[in-house]
């Protein structure tokens, strides 16, 4: 399952302004298709994780310590 938050808006004549926002889950659908998606921690701790196609050449420990690096940008600035 993941884990995501889904805003609410409500239309002005000049925007969209967020009234209200919440945690949502989304559980993929079961049947004769399973799930594809594997989850990896980033944080060692569960309170990071990033949600892959089981396919994917995806390692946990390579991608541990990118919340910690310095925010780069490509580009123009």
């Amino acid at each position: 399952m993941g884990r995501v938050r889904a805003a609410a808006f409500e239309h002005t004549t000049d925007a969209r302004v967020s009234v209200d926002d919440q945690l949502a889950v989304f559980m993929p659908l079961r049947g004769s298709t399973d799930d594809a998606r594997r989850t990896l921690d980033l944080t060692g701790d569960g309170n990071v994780t990033l949600q892959v196609h089981q396919d994917q050449n995806a390692d946990a420990a390579l991608l541990s310590g990118v919340l910690n690096t310095p925010a780069t940008r490509a580009g123009p600035t």
